[in-house]
């Protein structure tokens, strides 16, 4: 498993570095997009170490170089944001730094450049050598990226971006895992959707279920109401409850401490239609009429045990 020591630079504490109007401050952007990295490194399978996990605290520089070379990590990635003079100016675009542009770090900065240009849209600086201490002072292939200037108008707003921070992330990220061989996946490629279960049409097989939920203490008392409406409300509510659970697989996760919902205006609210509740019917006034018509009826208790069991689970 390929280890990577990612390193954000600067602090919260850090002199000077910031935009003129304040309104970005390099640390911050760095450990941002940090940690973007770090979550797209980990999801293909990669090990990350944080040189400065502590946006609030700035390690010294010898002190990030000992902790990558003491856990022995494959590679060293910096992360920063650029600047240049005492005031706004027209300095601008995109580089990365080597200790020397050999070896096994110039084929990491190709890779990172690679991924980057143009594909952030910003002007190519290219890969430069330098011996910033983390460079020097590192005895893995080491790099050193400066996304942008915070000191020009135009790039410091689009480092304020979630938008840009996301693309500066996924190409570093990209161009790492290139370095290893390893093929990019888009995040929601990765993401699961569960097949939908058949939905249960039954009424016994429907309060079967929700009898073992406990929602349906009384199968026989509500299967007997049922019995006198078959297409009425109650089988209605009974059948889209079970068929939210399932779909939404509520009935597998564990159960948390809620206060619980008694009252019929807070139950019907909360399985109603509307943004910020549980969608499960569409009828809302219609199930709040049938509890006050019939208090602490089978419409209450079914709708009750069903929001509480719900909102337990989620």
């Amino acid at each position: 498993m390929p280890y990577i020591a990612l390193d954000s630079g600067h602090g919260k504490t850090t002199p000077g570095k910031r935009s003129f109007d304040g309104s970005l401050m390099e640390y911050e952007f760095n450990h941002d997009v940090t940690d973007r990295i770090k979550n797209h490194l980990e999801r293909h399978g990669v090990k990350v170490l944080l040189t400065s996990p502590n946006s609030n605290v700035d390690p010294i520089l010898t002190e990030r170089c000992r902790r990558a070379n003491s856990a022995k990590v494959d590679l060293f990635v910096s992360i920063h944001a650029n600047a240049a003079g005492t005031d706004w100016n027209s300095a601008h675009g995109w580089e990365i730094y080597v200790c020397a542009n050999t070896g096994k770090q110039a084929q990491l900065a190709k890779q990172i450049h690679e991924a980057s240009i143009p594909y952030l849209g910003l002007q190519d600086r290219g890969i430069k050598t330098s011996e910033f201490a983390v460079l020097a002072g590192t005895s893995m292939p080491a790099v050193l990226i400066e996304h942008a200037f915070y000191t020009n108008r135009e790039e410091c707003a689009l480092l304020c971006t979630n938008d840009f921070r996301e693309k500066c992330a996924a190409a570093d990220a990209k161009g790492i895992l290139s370095y290893f061989g390893i093929k990019w996946i888009d995040e929601d490629a990765l993401k699961i959707v569960p097949t939908p279960l058949p939905e249960l049409t039954s009424t016994n097989d429907i309060l079967e279920s929700l009898g073992i939920m406990g929602i349906v203490p009384d199968k026989k008392g509500v299967s007997d109401i049922i019995a006198l409406e078959p297409q009425g409300r109650l089988y209605w509510l009974c059948r889209k409850v079970l068929k939210y659970i399932r779909d939404n697989r509520i009935d597998a996760r564990p159960e948390k401490p809620v206060t619980l919902y008694t009252d019929e205006n807070d139950v019907a609210y909360a399985i109603g239609p509307d943004d910020g509740c549980l969608k499960i019917v569409s009828d809302k006034k219609g199930i709040l009429d049938d509890m006050i018509d019939n208090p602490k009826g089978a419409i209450y208790w079914v709708a009750t045990n069903a929001v509480n069991y719900i909102r337990q689970r989620i």
